[in-house]
């Protein structure tokens, strides 16, 4: 499947360039081949992170989850620190994903600025299912509009007085 959206980081992302920890979970599209509970879990994830007193970067990443639950297995993972990230402007992302294994499997996003300047944040040819999967049916959950991160994060954006908020619109999904 392929889609595109426009986006905002809105107000309260500008203090997290601020924030003198690093961010390894702040999660904006996650899309699951097998979701936690079932054989053969999978997900991939369009991420923000930061290093410890660095800037926001683009990142994803695949991971594996044992069926009870345990802990997450990276299968691969793509950082960005060159791509812009930005603040309070509008903003397109573009996602193209294909089930595959390593050799087939494809992963890409691509940020257009307002201006229509397109950055290839990720390019990936690996696995997008449970390499294991002896049977894989696709991808089962699509969340192309999400906010997920750590409650220590939003405690510190709202001490801040802020709050995280992005805003999407003109959502487009194609498949096949």
């Amino acid at each position: 499947f392929r889609y595109s959206v426009k986006v905002r980081l809105a107000e309260g992302f500008s203090v997290l360039e601020e924030w003198g920890k690093g961010i390894h979970w702040l999660t904006l599209a996650e899309f699951w081949n097998n979701a936690p509970g079932e054989d053969y879990t999978f997900r991939v994830t369009l991420n923000l992170n930061k290093e410890q007193g660095g800037p926001l970067l683009w990142n994803s990443h695949a991971q594996t989850q044992a069926f009870d639950g345990g802990p997450w297995t990276d299968v691969w993972e793509s950082r960005n620190g060159t791509a812009p990230v930005p603040l309070d402007e509008w903003f397109t992302i573009e996602v193209e994903l294909r089930e595959g294994c390593a050799e087939d499997g494809l992963y890409r996003v691509d940020l257009v600025e307002l201006g229509g300047t397109r950055h290839e944040l990720m390019a990936v040819r690996g696995a997008t299912h449970h390499p294991r999967d002896p049977a894989p049916d696709g991808f089962r959950s699509i969340n192309p509009l999400k906010l997920y991160t750590s409650g220590e994060l939003v405690n510190y954006v709202k001490g801040e007085g802020e709050a995280l908020r992005v805003l999407w619109d003109d959502l487009s999904i194609a498949t096949g």
